[in-house]
């Protein structure tokens, strides 16, 4: 169990070093993680729903 707390450790503070969190905050992390969801959800539902449309559309538009 050690050895996997270990391993997230290091792959996280190796994630703060690269993306340079490691210099704000705790809260500013905070808000930047939750940013970074909200768009990175909002990305994902929209090509979810608009993918869904245009292959729906062609596929009635040409038989496919």
């Amino acid at each position: 169990m050690l050895k996997i707390i270990d391993f997230i450790s290091y792959w996280y503070m190796r994630y703060l070093l690269v993306s340079e969190l490691y210099l704000v905050e705790r809260w500013e992390r905070c808000m930047i993680h939750t940013i970074m969801f909200i768009l990175f959800f909002g990305l994902w539902y929209m090509n979810k729903v608009f993918i869904e449309f245009v292959s729906n559309y062609f596929s009635a538009k040409f038989k496919l």
